[in-house]
């Protein structure tokens, strides 16, 4: 395959490259309770077959359920920039963390294959401050795209944080916005006093709504893939054909070290050689 959209909501991204020609598949609980709900064990073994199956090169999109994770539900989540990881006995919290878990070690199977990965999350998001997200920041890197999904047709301006292991993400248009065109109250969210006479705000019924990206961000994000994609698959299967080969000579020698003495092999000392002379 050429590319996942894991979390996809509406596909957005996902039919914006079949438009243009990619063979590309959505992943979201939406579709499948159990079968594709990264929280369940059958729905993280789909996601792990999902990712083996994409081509050196391909092109992963990630949205991570964001709603434990962003400013307006920190009072109840505990989570903050000291504590990420908030209060576990909150269902919200905990179901949060072990989707952290479960995505960071896709990004690591996914840049192990070579594959193109953008991670998208709201600007307040704690992801980035978790021990998950820093200690992978140090064995990759992971570059960050600041954006206003209002650019791209959103109703609301959202600001919004892009990461990938692609550089080239920064070339994403979007970062200026026009506030101008958001004058009007979107509905999206409701501020009120609580019985002490503090300032509260909650989210209204049309909130869960922004969480979709707008049609025209899933056609940017394919165009910007389609772009860069025949420069990165190169690469990438120039890397693969490197390790292929790798491989290959390493079967070759043991084969050999077999062929010369099998007894030799079977012993402690003996097994220990080849060992070392594999690697």
């Amino acid at each position: 395959m050429d590319a996942v959209e894991y979390f996809a909501g509406r596909a957005a991204v996902t039919r914006a490259l079949q438009a243009i020609g990619f063979q590309a598949v959505p992943y979201d609980v939406s579709y499948a309770m159990n079968g594709q709900n990264i929280l369940s064990d059958k729905g993280f073994a789909l996601a792990l077959q999902l990712a083996l199956r994409l081509k050196w090169g391909g092109f992963c999109m990630l949205a991570p359920v964001c709603s434990s994770w962003v400013w307006m539900s920190r009072a109840a989540t505990k989570r903050s920039a000291t504590e990420p990881m908030g209060d576990t006995t909150v269902r919200c919290v905990a179901e949060g963390n072990l989707m952290l878990a479960r995505v960071v070690l896709l990004l690591k199977l996914l840049h192990a294959k070579h594959v193109v990965w953008v991670l998208e999350q709201p600007s307040s998001s704690l992801w980035e401050k978790t021990s998950a997200m820093q200690q992978l920041m140090t064995e990759m890197n992971i570059y960050k795209k600041f954006l206003w999904m209002g650019n791209y047709g959103g109703a609301s301006p959202k600001p919004t944080c892009l990461y990938s292991n692609a550089a080239c993400v920064q070339e994403l248009a979007g970062e200026s916005l026009d506030r101008s065109k958001f004058t009007k109250q979107t509905g999206m969210t409701r501020r009120y006093r609580d019985t002490h006479g503090a300032q509260r705000v909650s989210g209204d019924k049309n909130l869960k709504e922004s969480q979709h990206y707008p049609e025209a961000f899933g056609h940017a994000i394919a165009a910007w893939y389609a772009q860069q994609c025949n420069a990165r698959l190169q690469e990438a299967h120039t890397l693969k054909a490197s390790h292929d080969a790798a491989v290959q000579a390493n079967q070759k020698a043991w084969m050999s070290c077999w062929q010369a003495s099998p007894d030799a092999i079977s012993s402690e000392a003996g097994m220990a050689s080849v060992i070392a002379y594999l690697k």
